[in-house]
This record gives C-alpha cells, structure tokens and sequence, in this order.
C-alpha cells in the first residue's frame, strides 16, 4: 500500500490517527503509545504485503535478540554476533532479491559449456525489504560500536516498523529516534507541519511526477528503432523530473505523516540537480543512503585513508554496490558503476589538477551526465539502453515525438518540475520574516488547495506508479 491512494487517505490514515491518538489521551503513556503504534504499522505491512508480512516480525524478533547479545556475549565474543547478525539479514534480502539473478546468471554461465541448465522462479519481494534490513544492520552495527544501548523489544519494534519510512524510507537511525520512542512531543504546531509537508510530499507526487511519469513510460515502451533525438531527450527528461519528484515526494510525505506522530525523519534530498558535480549530486540525492554507505561500508573498507589507488577502488566498490542495492539487475549494477566511474574521475581531477566543477559549466555537465544515468537506470536492458543514449546524441531521420504532442498538462508540470528543482529556495528566508499568523494562513491554504487538486486527479487517473515500491 502507498500513501498515495485513495484507500491510505480516507480510510487507513484516519483510522491510524484516531487509534493512536484515542490510546494517547487513555493511556498517557509513551510505552502504550508505542505499542500501539507497532500494532498500527504491523498491520499496514501486511496490509501492504500480505503474508509476507511475518518477515518483518521475524527481523524485529532476531534483530533485538542479536543486539542484545551483543552486550551480554554468551559463547561467541561481540563481533561474533555482530558477524551472524549482518549476515542473516543480508541472507534474507539476497534470498528475495539477488538468488534468481545469481542463479540465472550462474545457469547461463554454465550451459554455454553445456555443464548444466536450469531455471528458477522470482520470488515476490517483500515491500520496503531493502529499507528496513538495512535500518536493521545499522542498529546492530551501532549497538556495537556502543554508540546506542540496547533498546527493549518493544521500541525496536516501534523502531523498524514505523510505517512512515516502511515502505521506502528514509533509512533512519535508531539513535536519531531513540529519545522520541521514549518520549516525543504531540502539538497542534507539530501536526500542522507534518500536515504541510504530507500535502506538498502528495502534490509533488500524484500531479508532477505521475503526469510527467506517463510521457516518460510510453516512450521508454517505444521499439528503440522508433525513438528519434528528441523524443529521446523528452523522454529521458521526463523521467528525471519522475523520479525525483516520485521519491522525493514520497519522503516528504513520510516525512510529514512521521511529524503527525510526534517523530522527526532526518532529510533525505537537498535539490540534487541543482549539483555542480557528481560528488555534490550523491550529498544531495538520497541522503540516508549515501551516508549509510559511506558510514558502514567506505569508511570500514578504509574510505580516503590509504592513499589514492585505495580510495578509487573503495569509491568504485560503494557504487557498485549501491547500484546493486535498487535492483537484481545489471542496469542497476551498470548505473552504480557508472556512478562510481564518474566520482573517481572528479577525485582524480581534484588530486591531480586541484580541479572541481563548479559554477554553471559545472551545474551544466552534472545534470546532462545524471541524465544519461537515468536513463541507464530506467531501461529494460543494458542493449536497450546503449542504443536510447545514442538516440539521444546521433540525429536520425525519424519522425520525431515532440513537445508539441504532450497534453498540456504534462508539458506544464514538466516545465514546473524542472523550474522547482533547479531554483534555488532562498526566497523561503523572505517567506520566514512575514508575520507568523499570516505564513501559516497563506501555507495552510496552498497545501489544502494542492492536496485538493491532487486527490481530484489521483482519483480520476488510473495511473499511479511508485517507482521506488520494488526496492
């Protein structure tokens, strides 16, 4: 289930805040408000995912018993549990994610020898399974490090099920939640905010990514010999401003559902394609990820620490592995990779030259190659991809679909996309010096009128993806 659908908006959300509010005013207790709170996101995974819904009580289950161990070794020593602990949780990502892949891929490696041949079935993967394995192994890594105590099941619980970040993020830390699972303020300030910042989350969602979302499909399902220069380029540029706005929106709307029970999500995106380089985009885009790469697995490996060769080598393995982390596929591994070729060569060029791209040249190259990315990311093959790339630069004379064939609406919010993500929020430091009463009235109206108009169009399309549910 999404938050951005008609059942989430008018049956579950109010259910949940009744249910959780009702419990707050009985009980006045912050460890019965999270009880609550963990029946309440227990159920909306399995809502969301159905029986496979008892994987996340499994993980809840092992995750608190591996962490507590930790701190009370019994025959294995500390790292020892951490060890089992980190990799039973990347055994049941790998099992639902990477076996097919591996094993297809073993299976073609081998019957080009005619060794073996053999097929195997998709599993269906478990919503949000990417997201709270990783929040998992996070805890325990932190647990050691004794940078956290121990929590009681019950809090991890609250912890890792929270239903806001559930499905797709943010990949938040127990130390950033530690103190709200103890005790969290509830205000009318509070909830108006998260209510502001579900409403423009929602907005962002349903009315620009879903509307420049179907340019972007019905073109990426074109014959690659049908795709000329620039419905190529409108294509991959839909896609741009989908993808951004889809993830983005989404985590705002987390964001903002969080804030309405009591809880504060850390940013996930800071306007990444107003980057300068590629070393600037990955601080920006998916911020949660970025560091928890960067935390638990480049700094580990040995990060910039011994010297230059090493560091490209780690940043390479990272991207490679973050790519592999969106998807059981090779333009994911491809993605990664390419990534990671493009951060090594902008740190080879600062070490060797003291050169970083900067200003609007730099703003101009970054956004043309996360681009090309994009569409590396968004392709069905790596085949597919290569020749849409070329589209892309080579002219041809096929007859082209231009922007002159978009429906008004998507060619309106594609340009509202691009303008919102590049333009710079400065103006908002103007907006915080108006009176207080008179932001509120003006921001209340705007996201009430936007949440209208979005949930007028969500209701009438029959189009409404999420990019980031299957990961």
């Amino acid at each position: 289930m999404v938050f951005s659908s008609n059942i989430f908006l008018f049956l579950i959300l109010p259910a949940f805040l009744l249910a959780y509010y009702t419990a707050l005013q009985i009980f006045r207790n912050g460890i019965l408000a999270n009880a609550c709170l963990l029946i309440l996101s227990v159920a909306f995974y399995f809502l969301s995912t159905g029986p496979q819904g008892a994987l996340l009580i499994v993980a809840i289950i092992a995750n608190w018993f591996i962490a507590n161990r930790l701190r009370k070794p019994f025959l294995l020593k500390d790292r020892g549990w951490l060890i089992i602990g980190i990799a039973a949780n990347l055994s049941l990502l790998g099992w639902y994610k990477y076996y097919c892949f591996v094993f297809t891929g073993i299976s073609q490696l081998l019957q080009s020898f005619t060794i073996f041949q053999g097929s195997c079935v998709n599993q269906e993967l478990p919503v949000g399974i990417s997201f709270f394995t990783f929040m998992a192994i996070s805890y325990l890594v932190e647990v050691y490090r004794k940078n956290v105590q121990p929590s009681s099941l019950l809090n991890f619980g609250t912890y890792l099920s929270l239903f806001p970040h559930l499905v797709a993020g943010p990949i938040v830390r127990y130390s950033e939640l530690v103190d709200e699972l103890k005790t969290r303020e509830h205000s009318v300030s509070i909830f108006f905010s998260g209510m502001l910042q579900f409403s423009f989350g929602f907005a962002k969602k349903v009315l620009i990514a879903d509307s420049v979302g179907k340019v972007a499909d019905n073109i990426f399902s074109l014959p690659i010999n049908e795709i000329g220069m620039q419905t190529a380029w409108i294509g991959a540029l839909c896609y741009t401003i989908q993808i951004f706005f889809d993830f983005s929106g989404y985590t705002d709307m987390a964001m903002g559902l969080a804030k309405m029970f009591g809880f504060h999500f850390p940013p996930n995106f800071d306007q990444p394609y107003r980057a300068t380089s590629i070393t600037e985009f990955w601080r920006r885009w998916h911020m949660t990820l970025s560091r928890w790469f960067r935390d638990y697995l480049y700094i580990p490996m040995g990060g910039n620490r011994n010297g230059r060769f090493r560091t490209y080598v780690n940043l390479s393995a990272v991207f490679l592995l973050c790519g592999l982390w969106h998807g059981a596929a090779w333009t994911f591994i491809v993605w990664g990779a390419y990534h990671g070729v493009l951060l090594v060569i902008e740190r080879m060029a600062k070490d060797s030259f003291g050169y970083s791209p900067k200003g609007s040249a730099g703003w101009f190259y970054s956004f043309i190659l996360i681009v090309i990315g994009w569409v590396i990311f968004r392709s069905p093959t790596i085949t597919y991809a290569g020749k849409y790339i070329s589209a892309m630069f080579i002219p041809s004379k096929i007859v082209d679909y231009g922007f002159q064939d978009m429906s008004s609406s998507s060619l309106f919010f594609l340009v509202i996309g691009f303008l919102i993500s590049i333009t710079s929020t400065e103006w908002f430091r103007f907006a915080n010096r108006v009176q207080f009463s008179y932001r509120i009235m003006f921001s209340g109206s705007l996201s009430m009128v936007l949440l209208l108009i979005a949930t007028a169009y969500l209701t009438s399309s029959s189009y409404k993806p999420f990019i980031y549910f299957r990961f």
